[in-house]
């Protein structure tokens, strides 16, 4: 057979297979594989993935043995407003805010105000309405909705209540629990800003409580200089809050982790953190102080005769008249007078009358209170004899209930019992109606 049979035979076998291919149907693409570059990565990236989680997993467990912490439920948010608020529509959540307090449950409405019945925006007809600001006390750490003291001042205030006028002629009294632990004055003053005009109360309640004036060095919301306050809210922290809320799964996580608890402590503690005070100059030497009924000098002693313990720093008295203080105390007041004074200002403004509530800690309760404790009492006692606001200190009320201290405060904890806030309600409400109905 010659080479021109060969090409020829070949090309025929070629057209038939080329027209065989083309009469069979045409089958859909198989998967595509991944190339071989691929397979080490996703073998490395699973490497990592698992080592992370196995470090995560260890830390916790580290945390946990050696520095448990008090991983708590979501219960507030960022506000660019205000620093910080309640998170709104919770229904019957179940929450534990201290290692200490009982689990107890919170509903708030769609502004984040607790309570079971909705707050009316505009504030209806008729209606006598009580605004109630302040930190943890106010919001009821520890007790039900039913039970916080701004709850139980409205079932005092209204027909039928231990304090309520006459059904005929009452108006009805609304009051709003404006609570936020954790707040400070500066937070409290810039809710009032933002709200004031939209909420339309008849009263201002403030409830003051120590660890305020503390918190106002946060400056989340306000900066102090030269006795006036500036606004500049602190965009980095709500940053930061945005951001947390990334991570997955992060509800659970914040009410079962010691590790999350134990990084968002640390993370706050240096976002929030106090400025340096300048060195201020020592004063003379002034003479021993007397000893306190336990046979050692108490703090508030010390600094009403003058003298001060190793390595303190005695200043003026931000309380015109009053005896020198410790210097780290006047740098709070530094803080939180501007701060009260562009309150009772604005108060003043608006003519809404204001109540100052003192709510002092179980300790302040004895012979020998806090220095913070004597000094805000000095301060408002001040302010009321210029007719700035009204003043109400819970401290006596609370030393002489027949229940004890034990009875009025959570052990361990320190924040109201369900009968400490009974207690500071009907305080609370007693000074609230000469006001409401003056």
């Amino acid at each position: 057979m010659g080479r021109m049979d060969k090409v020829d035979k070949r090309d025929g076998v070629d057209k038939m297979n080329r027209a065989d291919k083309a009469s069979r149907p045409l089958s859909p693409p198989g998967p595509l594989r991944p190339s071989r570059p691929l397979r080490p990565f996703l073998l490395h990236l699973a490497l990592m993935m698992g080592s992370l989680l196995l470090t995560l997993l260890l830390g916790e467990a580290v945390v946990r043995l050696f520095r448990p912490q008090n991983p708590v439920a979501l219960m507030y948010s960022d506000n660019p407003q205000f620093g910080f608020w309640n998170l709104s529509n919770l229904k019957h959540k179940r929450v534990r805010s201290e290692r200490n307090c009982p689990f107890y449950h919170v509903t708030t409405d769609a502004g984040g105000y607790r309570g079971a019945r909705p707050v009316a925006i505009p504030k209806p007809a008729g209606t006598r309405r009580i605004l109630v600001l302040g930190d943890s006390f106010t919001f009821g750490v520890g007790v039900e909705d039913d039970q916080t003291f701004p709850a139980q001042m409205e079932k005092f205030l209204n027909p039928g209540g231990a304090l309520g006028v006459s059904p005929a002629t009452a108006r009805p009294v609304e009051v709003v629990n404006a609570g936020c632990p954790g707040w400070g004055t500066e937070n409290a003053l810039a809710f009032w800003r933002a709200r004031a005009e939209q909420l339309s109360p008849d009263l201002l309640v403030l409830a003051f409580y120590r660890n305020d004036l503390n918190d106002n060095l946060r400056h989340l919301v306000y900066r102090s200089g030269n006795g006036k306050v500036v606004y500049v809210p602190k965009k980095g922290f709500a940053r930061m809050k945005r951001l947390s809320r990334m991570i997955p799964f992060y509800d659970f996580l914040s009410e079962h982790s010691h590790l999350l608890a134990l990084a968002r402590r640390a993370i706050s503690a240096h976002m929030t953190r106090p400025e340096p005070l300048p060195p201020s100059p020592a004063p003379p030497a002034k003479p021993p102080h007397p000893e306190t009924s336990s046979g050692q000098p108490g703090a508030a002693s010390q600094a009403a005769e003058g003298s001060s313990p190793a390595g303190e720093t005695l200043v003026p008295s931000p309380v015109p008249g009053n005896p020198p203080v410790y210097a780290w105390v006047a740098q709070e007041f530094a803080s939180f007078i501007p701060l009260m004074e562009s309150l009772m200002e604005d108060m003043r403004t608006r003519r809404v009358p204001l109540l100052l509530v003192l709510i002092p800690d179980r300790s302040d309760c004895g012979e020998d209170p806090s220095v913070q404790y004597v000094e805000s009492q000095r301060l408002a006692e001040y302010w009321a004899r210029e007719g700035k606001l009204r003043l109400l200190d819970l401290r006596r009320p609370l030393m002489e209930c027949p229940a004890g201290l034990d009875a009025l405060y959570i052990p361990k904890d320190g924040h109201f019992t369900v009968k400490g806030n009974r207690l500071a309600a009907e305080e609370v409400a007693r000074a609230a109606r000469g006001l409401i109905l003056e």
